[in-house]
Parts: structure tokens; C-alpha cells; sequence
């Protein structure tokens, strides 16, 4: 029969060109129709386009329909005919270039046998179903070079047989190949209560490896299964073709997402469900197997292990991998544990714990991409060029449904080299007990060189949640200045805390170390070191020696800082400046030697107490007391220097207790020893001294004692005071004062003997002898509040010149000479600005066999005589030899520092004066009426003027006149008579023994 067209089913319209029927002749001769052979020739088949509907009947109903299809088939043979064999060759489609095969139908079996062979097989499987490949959409075609197929259907609708698939390649749509095969061998089973396929282990060409699967789905007993089973599979190429074929697979994505790349040396991959339908849920995923060389992508982070060596298991969605062996940038995983949660949450909950034989150079970024915007990864930016090689213990844990990446690290004997910004310099850690938890850092047994700086068995924890914060428990460590200095002076803070220091070296040892507080905010930490340190130098200046040879021990917390055991040499105070001004620091002496020095800043007490040994000889004991440094404040010094000085001075600045106290014996000498030449308190000390030495010593009573030959007191007294010390100064004691010579102002006083008390009732200076200008002084002279009580009585006898008086007392020279005797007191009582002007008191002088070259009041009044034309040219000119006397009696009394005269009388060779009235020195003002006779005797007058003899009738005559004005600018006018006491007149005569005429003439002139 030619070109015959069928349509078995509404899905396939099938073309035949020709059938050939073989009929049993021997039954065709016994009158038996039995077809025993049907061949078909060049069959086309051809689908039909109908609506696809998807299969929901229940699967036994199917296979009764099979069941009943297949009774029907076997109704068609007849009764005499047991079995019929339908050969087909040169089948064509759509789908294929050629399909050879036979159906062999056997009653006495009951079956049906499909024997075939399809060769260039090629097609796309969404033109079979669209419903069951549109899962697949990445799968474009599938080619198979030859496909053979044996199956069995029975009469109880059991169907089975065996596929051979020869060359099957599955490709993307992109062209690429997704599965390749030479040879893939199955078996399959289908019957009423459940189906099973088998495919026989067969090698992929790609992805590369070995693979089996078996599938059975059991409708009666309700479970489902599909089974792989893989050696050698090729993760990469594998995954390639899985995330196409399964994308939607939840599961299949995230394993894929972890795992990149390697071989699986065996695998077992699993379904388990209740029905087909939902065999595929990601819970239902069952895995083990292991990988070799592969890479392993750790969730939440940007860390991939590669060449990793270990087990694979998945289970309820949980996957779990151990590694023996990996890689992780260019550190060793040694050992590893991941268990990840596939299914179930937003993220990928996963807790890893790993054993990692760690590269350090790469452990900055790795922190910083697993802890990202955190204060840990600001700080790890700045950390570079590490290098090392540690065991470490690795945890990251990620919560559900968080976002936040647990870490926890933990390596012993941890070591490390590198550099960090914030310090200077190499930095080296070794055999550290390293810990990170939760924005916590701890090291524990911590050894580390710090550009040059070492720290020894410390135990260290760091929290950096909000404002780093550290915590440093134990340890010791070595401090070099010479670097630890310009890094502390980088930052203001720490600045603020060593200032001035600018530079050092030298080692600090640390023996004991405590310290906690925000690393960033010294101001606020908390702390205490304790240790020493070895001959260091310290300076605030480049290239100026300072502090050498610094040894001490050391505490330091918030509260207490001392260093006790100093011994150091000072080669300059400038570090000092601050405190002290300069003119006082360069008069001290350097170098000098600081001995047994012990310095504290506490909030209870703080002092320095220290010994300082001057190579000129003398030691200094001192005793600093204050608050703070800057307002430390002498409390003791002591001097020591051998035979000359051993004092001590105890200051005191309570004002309700003595200012100091002083004990032993001291030697200006020494303080000269410790200070340098022409400097300011060199200049000081001379200017007082002038080059001789004060001795300063108390006796068994504890009273003081100065001894000098020269003391100048200018200086001090050129200054105005610049405090008060309310009878601070050794109160009740007695100081007794000797000196050869004292300069007060422009007076020398010598041969000094006085004592001072100081009390209150009240301070006074007691005179017991001195001597200014050859008068003899005694006296006291007391202090009461504002108030200055004085009686000092002075005399001088039989001096031979009184010009020597002049000289010394009021800078007058060629004033006057003569022998002389000078007696009398001053008396003070009265406020102290006042006393100068409230002086009282009484002087007597008498000088004799003289003459007077300078006195204006003399040589004015000498000038009035010469006016009058009977005494012209009869007058002497003091001005060119001088007045001539034989006696002067000088009687005064002194109120209110105004000079009473109660006897003035100048008795010259040729004539005589007498005074009466008062002087004002302090004011500069006189007041005087003078009787001048100028001639002495009648014998004078008849020499001089013969005249005038006649006149005066045998008496001699006296001229009235008037001084006024200053002191050294007199006003002299004539007086007329009638102006003059008669006891100036009285006094006149008794004087020249013989009556006296008061001139008048005189006057009218």
C-alpha cells in the first residue's frame, strides 16, 4: 500500500509512503488470514498543533487506559495468530533524520516490545511542552547523534525498558553547550503504582565528571526520590549549566552562589518528597559528597577559600561544609567548618569556623571588608605593609534575617610586623593571645616593639563600638624617648601632657602598667605605670643640652606622679622658663649635679626635694612646695659647703606663721660659688657685698647672726618693697647684726654693733653702737604697725676737722675747716611715710680755731656790709681766704624736723655773728635775725675806720640784719634796730665784754 496517511491521535498526523504486509502462507493455505510481519517504509511524522492542557488525571487511571488500549491491540490478532511484528524504517520528523525499529506484539506473553533506533536527533524542547520545559528557559536545544530504545508494555499496563543515548548535547541559548556525553544508559519502569528511571553512571564531557541518576516516585506508598549520584563533576562548568536549567531553584542558586569552582571527587545529591510535585522543594534536598580544589564564596562577605579540600552535606536546607585543606587569599585553612542555611530567611544565615594558618599581609582588608563602616575598619585603614605568618581560629556567624556579620578571631602566638599612621616607625607584635569578638580586641601576654619602644607580657583589651576604648591590665615595657617623644608631641593632647618637652633619648623602663580610658582622649583615661629610668637626656630645644643622665624611679596615675631616686645632671633651666623668670635661671650656675631628687604632683600633697651638687663645690638642698608646678614655692633650702656654710632655711607662706626660719651658718662666698659671673644676682649679691663675704650663723638660742665687713643696702633701698611682711621675719628672735661698713643711701655707717627684734611688742632695732661720719651713734629705733618710734643719740669729741663731717654727711667739700665736737638725738614718733618730716630732738656743736670757704648765708651777709659806705672794703671776702674763726657754738633744738636755734654764734677773728631763728632742711626754708659786729675791739675800729670811733663814743657797734628764702639761695636784707630782741643784744655784749650800738645807718642805706 502507497502514500498512506494516519492519524493515531489528535497529536500526530503520520505520512507512510508504503506498508508491506507478510502473510503466513502455510495458515494463508489452511485458510488462516496471519499477518506475521507488517513493514513500514519511510514514515514522516509530524505533530499536530493542539491546545496543551496540563495533566492533572490521577496516574493509575492512566495506566488503565494503557491497559485497556493494549487489549484492544491484542483483540485485533486472531485466534490462531499468537504474535505480529511491525518493522518501521527511514522514519522521519521534524525532530529527527532517521528512526529504524520494530513493535513486536506477543499474546502468548502478553506484552509489547518497541525495539529502535533514532539517529540526528535535534530539537527544542519547549515544542514538546511548553508547560514542562518553561522552567528551562535558558535550554534551547538537544541533539543526539543516536538514541536506542527497548521497552516492554504488558497487559497490567507496566511499562519498561532501556535507553542508550549516544552523543546527547544540551545548548544555552546563547549557543553554549550546557551537557555533553558520548554514551548515557538507562532503564525505566512505569507502572501503576509508581515509576523508577535508572541512568547507569556515565561520563559527561561537560560539565566534566561522572554521573548516575535514579528517580522513582511510589504513588501507593506516597514518596518520591530522585537520586544523583557524580565522581569528578567539574564545579564550574557544572554550576554554568545548573544556575540555566534551575534557575527558580532556590537551592540550586545559593549553592552555586557559594560554590565556584573545583572538582567533586564523589557526590550524592538527593530529593525526597511525598509526590513529584513537590520533590523539588528546597527542604527536600539531601547532599553528601566532597570537593577537591574547589572555591568556596563565604556569605555576607567578600572572602573566597580556594583550593579547598573537604566534605559537602546538605540537609533540611542546611548546608555544611568541612574542609581539610584551602586556601583563603594567602592564608592556609588547615581545618573548617560552614554550615549554611539555604532556605528560610532574607539573608543566608551561616555560622563558619575555621583554623587558618594566616598570611598577616592581607588581614587589614580582610577585617575591613568583613566589618565594614565600623571604628575597627577606620583604624585598620591605616594600618599597611603587615607581614607575618600566625595560626588563627576564624568564626563568622550570621544571624537570620540580620545584617550584621558576627566575627570572632583567635590566634595564639600571634606575630606580626607593620606599620600604623598614627605611629611613627616600624611596629613588631609577637607570641600576643590575640582575641576579636564583637567590636572587641584582646591581647593577651602581649610582646611588641613599637619603633623601638618595647612592651613585654601586656595584657591589652580594645573596645572599639562607639569611641575606642582601651584597657591595659598587666605587663611592662621599655620606653625610647628618642622616638616616642616627636610622636607624642604629633598630637595636641599628648602635647599638652609632656610640654615643654621637645625632644629626648634614652630608655624609660616600665615595670608595672594599668590604663583604661578612650584611646583618642588621653585627658579622660584613667592609669597607673610604675618603673625607672637609665641616664636619659631631655631637652625643650634642638640642639641645647638640658637634662643628662637622668636616672629615677617612677609612678605615674591620674591622682599621683612622682619620681623619687633622681639623679641627673642640669645643663641649662631654659625647660624652666616658665616658672621662673630668666634673669633669675642664668644666674644660677650650670652644669650642676641633681642628687637624691624625689618629685611629686598629687592631689594631697606636691613638692620637689632635691639635692643639687655644684662642681664649684657647695651642695643645695631644696625643698619646693604647691599645688602645680607653676606655683611651687621655696619651703626649705639647705647649703652645705665644707668650712665655710652649713644653713638651712625653712620658709613658711601661711601669714599667720613666721616666713622663714633660719639654722646653721652661711657664707655669701658659697653663694657665689653657685652663680654666674655678671649675671643678674651675681651683679645683685656684689652690689650688696661689694666683693666681701657676709656670714650668716645662729647661736645655741637660735638667734641670727650677720657678720660682714662691707654691706651696701642702696640696691634695696632703690627698690620699692613688693610685699609686706607683717613682722613675718623670725618672729621673737633676736638678730644680731655686725658690720665693719654699711651703705644706706648716701651714708656709710662703720663699726656696726646692733641687734634686731623681731615681735610684736613691737619689732625694734636696738643700736648698741655705730658710727657715721665720726659721730658716734646708740639708740633704738622701734616698729609698731604704720608707726616709727625712734631716740638715737650721736656725739662726736675733739675731732680735728670738721670738713671730714661735711664731706662724709653732705658731699660738701672746701665747706669749712676747724676742730669740733658735735653732740645731741633724734627722736621719732610718728607714721612712717611721715617720720622724715616729724623728727624731734636736739644738737649741740662747738668748733674752733677754723675758717669757712663756703656759706652763702655767711657771704650774703658779709655783702650787706659792704653796701655801707663807712664798711667798704673793710669787710673780709670769704670767697677768696676765706672767714676766720676762733669759736663756734651751735645750740639747737629740733620739732617737727624744723631746726630751733637757741645758740648761734660764729666768733671770727675779726668780727662776730649771732643768730636767732629756725631752719627748715626738710622744706628747704630759714628764718634768721643775725647781729654782726664787725669789729671786735675798739683797737679794730680806730685801725679800720677812725671815724667811726668818734662816732660810736668808745662803744662797739653791731649791724641788725634779716635772712629768709632757701636754704642755699638766702635772702639778706639790713634790719632796723627796733626788729632786734634784746637778748640777741644781751647776747652781743656779753660776748664782746663791752656795751654794743646797733647800727641804723645801715638800714637808711
Amino acid at each position: 500500500m502507497n502514500k498512506l496517511v494516519l492519524n493515531p491521535d489528535k497529536r500526530i498526523k503520520l505520512t507512510i509512503d508504503f506498508i508491506k504486509l507478510n502473510f503466513d502462507i502455510k495458515q494463508l493455505l489452511q485458510g488462516k488470514i496471519n499477518v506475521n510481519q507488517i513493514t513500514i517504509d519511510r514514515p514522516e511524522i509530524k505533530p499536530m498543533p493542539i491546545e496543551e492542557k496540563s495533566f492533572n488525571s490521577p496516574l493509575n487511571n492512566y495506566f488503565s487506559n494503557i491497559t485497556q488500549d493494549l487489549k484492544k491491540i491484542f483483540v485485533f490478532l486472531p485466534d490462531h495468530q499468537s504474535s505480529v511484528e511491525i518493522r518501521f524504517k527511514n522514519a522521519i520528523s521534524q525532530y529527527f533524520k532517521q528512526m529504524d525499529g520494530s513493535v513486536y506484539l506477543s499474546k502468548k506473553n502478553k506484552e509489547i516490545i518497541l525495539n529502535t533506533i533514532i539517529k540526528k536527533i535535534k530539537f527544542k524542547p519547549s515544542s514538546l511542552s511548553k508547560t514542562v520545559f518553561e522552567k528551562y528557559p535558558e535550554l534551547d536545544y538537544i541533539e543526539l547523534d543516536q538514541l536506542k530504545v527497548f521497552t516492554t508494555i504488558n497487559l497490567n499496563g507496566e511499562i519498561k525498558g532501556r535507553c542508550t543515548f549516544i552523543k546527547p548535547k544540551l545548548y544555552s541559548k546563547n549557543k553554549n553547550i550546557l551537557l555533553r556525553s558520548n554514551l548515557i544508559k538507562s532503564s525505566f519502569k512505569l507502572a501503576e503504582e509508581g515509576c523508577k528511571l535508572v541512568i547507569t553512571p556515565f561520563k559527561l564531557n561537560h560539565p566534566e565528571g561522572i554521573v548516575g541518576i535514579q528517580f522513582e516516585n511510589n504513588y501507593t506508598k506516597k514518596k518520591s526520590s530522585l537520586r544523583f549520584t557524580g565522581t569528578d563533576i567539574h564545579i564550574d562548568p557544572a554550576r554554568q549549566m545548573s544556575l540555566r536549567l534551575f534557575k527558580d531553584n532556590e537551592i540550586v542558586t545559593k549553592i552555586f552562589q557559594i560554590v565556584r569552582k573545583g572538582i567533586v571527587p564523589k557526590v550524592a545529591v538527593s530529593f525526597h518528597g511525598k509526590d513529584f510535585k513537590d520533590l523539588f522543594k528546597g527542604n527536600h534536598l539531601r547532599l553528601k559528597g566532597n570537593i577537591k580544589n574547589g572555591s568556596v564564596v563565604i556569605p555576607a562577605t567578600d572572602i573566597t577559600a580556594s583550593e579547598v579540600n573537604g566534605n559537602v552535606n546538605i540537609r533540611n536546607g542546611i548546608l555544611d561544609i568541612k574542609t581539610t585543606k584551602a586556601i583563603i587569599q594567602n592564608s592556609r585553612l588547615e581545618k573548617a567548618s560552614l554550615s549554611i542555611d539555604l532556605l528560610n530567611y532574607k539573608n543566608v544565615p551561616f555560622q563558619g569556623e575555621f583554623s587558618l594558618d594566616l598570611d598577616l599581609s592581607l588581614l587589614p582588608e580582610t577585617l575591613i571588608s568583613l566589618l565594614p563602616e565600623t571604628l575597627l575598619a577606620q583604624e585598620l585603614s591605616l594600618v599597611h605593609n603587615v607581614e607575618g605568618q600566625s595560626k588563627a581560629a576564624l568564626t563568622l556567624l550570621m544571624e537570620p534575617d540580620s545584617t550584621l556579620l558576627g566575627v570572632k578571631i583567635n590566634a595564639e602566638n600571634f606575630s606580626a610586623r607593620g606599620y600604623y599612621d598614627r605611629i611613627p616607625g616600624n611596629i613588631s607584635i609577637g607570641n600576643v593571645n590575640f582575641k576579636y569578638e564583637t567590636n572587641q580586641v584582646s591581647l593577651q601576654h602581649l610582646n611588641a616593639d613599637i619603633n623601638g619602644n618595647k612592651i613585654y607580657d601586656s595584657n591589652m583589651l580594645v573596645n572599639f563600638e562607639n569611641d575606642a576604648w582601651i584597657k591595659i591590665q598587666s605587663g611592662s615595657g621599655l620606653i625610647d624617648l628618642a622616638t616616642s617623644i616627636p610622636w607624642l608631641n604629633s598630637y595636641e593632647k599628648t602635647r599638652k601632657i609632656i610640654s615643654p618637652v621637645k625632644m629626648g633619648n634614652g630608655k624609660v623602663n616600665i615595670d608595672s602598667i594599668s590604663l583604661s580610658g578612650p584611646v583618642l582622649k588621653p585627658e579622660l583615661w584613667e592609669y597607673e605605670l610604675a618603673g625607672k629610668s637609665h641616664r636619659i637626656n631631655i631637652t625643650t630645644r634642638e640642639n641645647q643640652k638640658q637634662i643628662e643622665d637622668l636616672s629615677c624611679q617612677y609612678h605615674l596615675s591620674r591622682d599621683l606622679f612622682y619620681l623619687k631616686n633622681i639623679q641627673a645632671k642640669i645643663s641649662h633651666l631654659s625647660w624652666i622658663g616658665q616658672l621662673i623668670a630668666k634673669k633669675h635661671l642664668d644666674s644660677i650656675l650650670v652644669p650642676f649635679d641633681m642628687e637624691n631628687g624625689y618629685f611629686q604632683l598629687g592631689t594631697a600633697a606636691s613638692f620637689l626635694k632635691t639635692e643639687l651638687k655644684f662642681p664649684s663645690g657647695p651642695k643645695v638642698h631644696i625643698n619646693l612646695q604647691g599645688k602645680t608646678p607653676a606655683s611651687f614655692a621655696l619651703s626649705t633650702i639647705k647649703i652645705l659647703d665644707e668650712t665655710i656654710s652649713d644653713a638651712s632655711i625653712s620658709f613658711n607662706h601661711s601669714k599667720d606663721k613666721l616666713l622663714f626660719d633660719f639654722q646653721g651658718m652661711l657664707n655669701t662666698i658659697s653663694l657665689e660659688k653657685v652663680i654666674t659671673q655678671d649675671s643678674f644676682w651675681a651683679k645683685k649679691i656684689n652690689d650688696i657685698t661689694k666683693g666681701q663675704s657676709i656670714l650668716i650663723h645662729t647661736d645655741n638660742d637660735s638667734n641670727l647672726n650677720i657678720i660682714t665687713k662691707t654691706m651696701d643696702l642702696n640696691s634695696f633701698f632703690s627698690q620699692p618693697p613688693t610685699a609686706s611682711f607683717d613682722n613675718r621675719l623670725l618672729k621673737d628672735k633676736i638678730i644680731y647684726f655686725k658690720a665693719d661698713q654699711l651703705k644706706i643711701k648716701k651714708f656709710t655707717f662703720t663699726n656696726i654693733d646692733s641687734q634686731l627684734f623681731l615681735s610684736d611688742n613691737p619689732s625694734h632695732i636696738k643700736l648698741d653702737k655705730a658710727f657715721l661720719c665720726d659721730l658716734e651713734l646708740s639708740g633704738n629705733i622701734n616698729f609698731k604697725k604704720d608707726s616709727l618710734y625712734a631716740d638715737i643719740p650721736f656725739k662726736t669729741d675733739f675731732k680735728d676737722n670738721i670738713q671730714d663731717l661735711f664731706t662724709c654727711l653732705l658731699k660738701k667739700h672746701n665747706f669749712m675747716d676747724g676742730q669740733y665736737s658735735l653732740s645731741g638725738h633724734i627722736k621719732s614718733n610718728n607714721i612712717k611715710k611721715e617720720y622724715l618730716n616729724k623728727l624731734n630732738g636736739d644738737l649741740i656743736l662747738n668748733a674752733e680755731k677754723g675758717r669757712i670757704y663756703k656759706l652763702t648765708l655767711l657771704s650774703r651777709i658779709l655783702s650787706v656790709l659792704n653796701i655801707s659806705k663807712i664798711f667798704k672794703g673793710k669787710i673780709p671776702d670769704i670767697r677768696q681766704n676765706g672767714f676766720a674763726y676762733a669759736k663756734i657754738s651751735l645750740e639747737a633744738d629740733i620739732k617737727d624736723s624744723i631746726i630751733y636755734l637757741t645758740k648761734a654764734i660764729i666768733d671770727g677773728q675779726d668780727m662776730t655773728l649771732i643768730f636767732s631763728g629756725w631752719i627748715d632742711p626738710v622744706k628747704d626754708t630759714l628764718d634768721l635775725t643775725c647781729l654782726v659786729a664787725p669789729f671786735k675791739t675798739i683797737d679794730l675800729i680806730i685801725e679800720k675806720i677812725p671815724i667811726l670811733n668818734t662816732i660810736l663814743n668808745g662803744r662797739l657797734v653791731s649791724v641788725p640784719v634779716k635772712a629768709t628764702g632757701t636754704l642755699f639761695d638766702p635772702i639778706v636784707v639790713p634790719l632796723h634796730p627796733s626788729a632786734v630782741g634784746e637778748g640777741l643784744i644781751t647776747m652781743m655784749s656779753d660776748i664782746l665784754k663791752t656795751p654794743v650800738k646797733l647800727w641804723d645807718k645801715i638800714y637808711g642805706e
